[in-house]
């Protein structure tokens, strides 16, 4: 499945799994991903969060504020998804084909974020005060002007 994503939205996808085991948590859910989309900054889910006025700092303080941090456990090589963190994925996917995009890039793992309204990340970003159409707006916004510009 992970061949239809870019390079981008696979570092991702790393990286989410490094930022739960940071926060100690035996799943991956929303949150990891929201602070992997951050956390990478070539790809257009980070550039739509920066232009918001987001930083790695702020999504780290209000995902901790909304969530929790585990204790100190072995972790598995393969951590289990959450169901709000499986919807996000195939909603991935769903939004990387309704814009007519051949792979699924971090743009189309943030619009899939703002779906999963009860996650743990839409908490976060509601937290920080940030309204999701105004990351839809701002991610459709970046994919016009990559297409105007090819």
């Amino acid at each position: 499945m992970f061949e239809r994503f870019t390079d981008h939205a696979q570092c991702v996808l790393r990286l989410e799994g490094i930022e739960a085991q940071r926060m100690h948590h035996d799943h991956l859910g929303t949150e990891h991903m929201l602070i992997a989309l951050i956390r990478e900054p070539e790809g257009h889910g980070h550039r739509a969060l920066e232009r918001l006025g987001l930083d790695l700092r702020h999504v780290r303080q209000a995902v901790h504020a909304v969530g929790t941090e585990g204790p100190q456990v072995d972790m598995p090589d393969a951590l289990p998804q959450t169901e709000h963190f499986k919807h996000v994925m195939q909603a991935a996917v769903d939004e990387a084909r309704k814009l007519g995009a051949g792979q699924v890039g971090t743009e189309h793992l943030l619009l899939a974020l703002l779906k999963e309204t009860d996650g743990v990340a839409m908490k976060a970003l509601q937290k920080l005060r940030v309204k999701p159409q105004d990351v839809r707006d701002k991610v459709l916004e970046m994919i016009e002007e990559e297409q105007a510009a090819a």
